[in-house]
């Protein structure tokens, strides 16, 4: 059979175990047709086949992002970015900058900042936090909501939150809590559940906009995120947070034929909503570009916030454990729901104590329905384990989507927050896990972390950034090798699709990443000078670099 496309004179990194290495590779229509020597592929070289000599670039699968957010990564390229910032003060003139362009009345959403990252904190910090005084005073017109990088707090201004009707009187919700001053009076900052009145306020003003305006801006919020997805290799992405809104929508694009990356939904809604329109939609998608894959729920914050559930109390704020963040019973009823549709369970969980619980919910479900032992449930993040936890992952069939961006970025503030001793025991200890057979996934949960694979390997591997000097507990890195693994076969493990994706086998989907050099064979120094050369999707040319 002829090849329409044959990739040669590469070093092919296939991920299939029984095949690890090759020269070349061929691709006919969406699919791979065989993936051998360069004389065994050139037995496919037809007519009107398109051949590209790589000159000893790597090929690789694409990459599957285990763990993110489409929509708001989308967003994160077209709002007020904060990441970047090194004070309050500097965000303040992007506030003040941005309020200049921004007609008096309308919202103004920012994203990215991070208090443990700025050279100073402002002298009216609370909890070492910022309080809405000066953000008050250079945005008075336009309600302002400000997302910290971790996406666990928010600050906003007093006429955002005279928008979402709430006062310094109104009761905090389950899970959630409004940080106030000694005096009483609101700070401005919303934690966890708080943060949902706040959202509610500034969702509803953007759905009074003009259907067709609403289009337009979702169209270009999910074009930004493609095409930021195909620079970086990636053709899968796992969407951590899909509302039944967010699917709508891109049903609609898969069946124009541009939906332009393989979308497996996580749907979060509340267990009333997803009683009334779950059946209907699973049965909705499109082969192999959208489909329904699991429910997700929350069992705890973040380190960042100091809301991540802890069996100790954190270091920084002694007395203080966290916060849960979705109460049992919507626990329960969510697997119940995800084991009706045969739907895999996704539960948020950082803190040791949030690991233990997750782990708890999901051992009382298998004891009930032994065969959800091969379900495939995933903890998301898994970020602090107790030692007595670990073997637990196995028992149970558990899977562990992490993050390796987390690590070199926690690394700023986490042995404030934790202590040297329970970091080096249970945070992120990604070797250990790996050695004792719990499957890895990764990704990066952007945009709470840059959607950069390169960065996230890298900080897999050498548990620190580019340049520095300091690793965290580098005794826990992983070999390149597994963690491309990570990126690939094993992501698409953790969403139930190795059969069709995740190695370059031959009948597997073409979704194929080329890139600068071999970072297997040259080492993890070479990682974060790596650049994408190609990205396929679909056997389809989506990204030349």
């Amino acid at each position: 059979m002829a090849a329409d496309l044959i990739l040669t004179d590469a070093s092919v990194r296939t991920m299939d175990r029984n095949n690890p290495v090759a020269e070349a590779i061929a691709v006919a229509g969406n699919k791979i047709l065989a993936v051998g020597t360069a004389k065994e592929i050139a037995a496919h070289k037809g007519p009107q086949t398109k051949e590209v000599a790589l000159e000893g670039r790597m090929v690789m699968p694409a990459f599957i992002e285990g763990h993110a957010h489409l929509m708001k990564l989308g967003q994160k390229y077209l709002c007020l970015n904060a990441e970047k910032a090194k004070s309050w003060d500097d965000i303040l003139e992007q506030v003040k900058q941005e309020v200049a362009r921004t007609p008096k009345g309308q919202w103004i959403y920012g994203r990215g900042w991070h208090q443990s990252r700025w050279d100073r904190l402002p002298a009216n910090a609370i909890e070492g936090l910022p309080t809405n005084q000066e953000l008050d005073l250079v945005a008075p017109d336009n309600p302002v909501i400000l997302t910290h990088n971790s996406g666990h707090i928010l600050i906003v201004n007093s006429m955002a939150i005279q928008r979402a009707g709430v006062d310094k009187n109104t009761a905090d919700p389950e899970g959630g809590d409004k940080l106030k001053l000694p005096n009483g009076e609101l700070t401005g900052i919303f934690r966890e559940a708080a943060r949902e009145d706040i959202y509610a306020a500034y969702q509803k003003a953007l759905s009074m906009r003009p259907t067709t305006e609403i289009k337009d801006a979702n169209d270009r919020t999910l074009n930004a995120a493609i095409k930021a997805l195909h620079s970086h290799g990636i053709a899968t992405f796992h969407d951590m947070m899909t509302t039944f809104q967010e699917y709508d929508f891109f049903l609609d694009r898969a069946e124009e034929g541009n939906l332009g990356v393989r979308v497996l939904a996580f749907i979060h809604e509340e267990p009333e909503a997803l009683r009334d329109r779950l059946v209907s939609v699973c049965n909705l998608g499109k082969e192999n570009w959208l489909k329904i894959t699991a429910l997700k729920r929350f069992m705890d914050g973040a380190f960042g916030s100091n809301t991540a559930l802890m069996l100790e109390p954190y270091d920084d704020k002694p007395g203080d454990i966290g916060l849960y963040y979705d109460n049992p019973d919507k626990i329960k009823q969510t697997i119940e729901l995800a084991t009706q549709q045969d739907l895999q369970m996704a539960i948020h969980a950082i803190g040791d104590r949030a690991v233990r619980e997750v782990l708890d919910h999901y051992e009382q479900a298998i004891e009930t329905t032994p065969s959800l032992r091969q379900a495939r449930w995933r903890l998301e993040h898994a970020a602090a384990i107790h030692p007595n936890d670990l073997p637990r992952f196995n028992d149970l069939g558990v899977l562990a989507p992490v993050q390796g961006s987390f690590v070199a970025s926690d690394a700023d503030f986490l042995i404030d927050r934790l202590g040297e001793s329970r970091c080096r025991e249970r945070a992120y200890v990604f070797r250990t896990m790996q050695d004792m057979g719990i499957a890895l996934s990764n990704g990066t949960d952007a945009p709470i972390e840059d959607i950069d694979p390169f960065y996230s390997l890298y900080s897999t591997v050498k548990r620190k950034r580019p340049g520095e000097v300091e690793s965290f507990f580098p005794e826990q890195g992983l070999t390149v090798q597994e963690a491309l693994e990570s990126y690939t076969i094993n992501a698409a493990f953790s969403g139930k699709e190795e059969q069709i994706k995740g190695s370059l086998e031959p009948g597997k989907l073409a979704d194929i990443t080329v890139l600068s050099h071999d970072m297997v064979a040259e080492g993890a120094e070479t990682i974060p000078e790596t650049e994408v050369c190609l990205t396929l999707v679909d056997g389809r040319v989506v990204y030349e670099g």
